[in-house]
């Protein structure tokens, strides 16, 4: 089986987000660490990724997961703030306004995931 044709659940993004929301980064690190290494082309692992990598203060490193979450999903709007907010917070200003503008236009195609 090939790892395109392994996908993410819905629970499972979920319970890794809430372990990020608890604190519990060694336990969402593991469990992202396992998602990516099935699928390491899913733009829901990408985005926890840089979620993980931006609680830790490691802005750069979660700008790239975001950016390759894009890659793979270019509508994926979550993704797409979370990566306007860490611009932002790099303080890179312009860049943050041009993906804050992408994710606004991806907002109204319809696309809110």
């Amino acid at each position: 089986m090939s790892a395109r044709s392994v996908s993410v659940t819905s629970s499972e993004s979920e319970y890794i987000a809430a372990l990020l929301k608890e604190g519990r980064l060694a336990e969402a690190k593991a469990n992202i660490d396992a998602l990516m290494d099935r699928t390491p082309d899913s733009p829901d692992g990408w985005h926890l990724q840089g979620l993980l990598y931006r609680q830790q203060g490691d802005k750069a490193s979660a700008a790239g997961a975001f950016n390759r979450a894009l890659k793979y999903k270019p509508d994926f709007a979550r993704a797409c703030l979370d990566l306007a907010d860490t611009l932002e917070a790099m303080g890179k200003l312009e860049l943050a306004i041009k993906t804050y503008e992408h994710w606004l236009r991806i907002l109204q195609a319809g696309n809110v995931k």
